[in-house]
């Protein structure tokens, strides 16, 4: 088995390192699939953050405003979550990656 020459982004999770080793080994990597093997990971652990945040935080908050009212808001890091989400889909489909769940 040849040795690539790319390895995963340092400032990656373990959890983004590992996702990214994983896909490294199915896929032919060159400079731009390394590039957007990175962005996957990277936001990878952009939507596990934001899903640690949701968790401790909910998806929505109370927010008083200045007249003594409140009204409730969504958790900016369900935005956050999503973002990632679909940051990760473009990234498999660029790589050329299927998004059919294994059965």
């Amino acid at each position: 088995m040849k040795r690539s020459k790319f390895r995963p982004p340092t400032q990656l999770t373990d959890e983004g390192k590992a996702l990214w080793r994983r896909l490294a080994g199915s896929i032919e990597l060159d400079e731009a699939a390394a590039a957007i093997l990175a962005l996957l990971a990277e936001s990878f652990d952009r939507m596990r953050e934001a899903q640690a945040h949701i968790k401790t935080h909910g998806i929505v908050f109370e927010e008083k405003t200045a007249a003594g009212n409140s009204h409730y808001r969504q958790n900016p890091a369900c935005g956050v979550e999503r973002d990632s989400r679909s940051a990760i889909i473009r990234c498999y489909r660029a790589l050329g990656l299927d998004l059919e769940p294994s059965l």
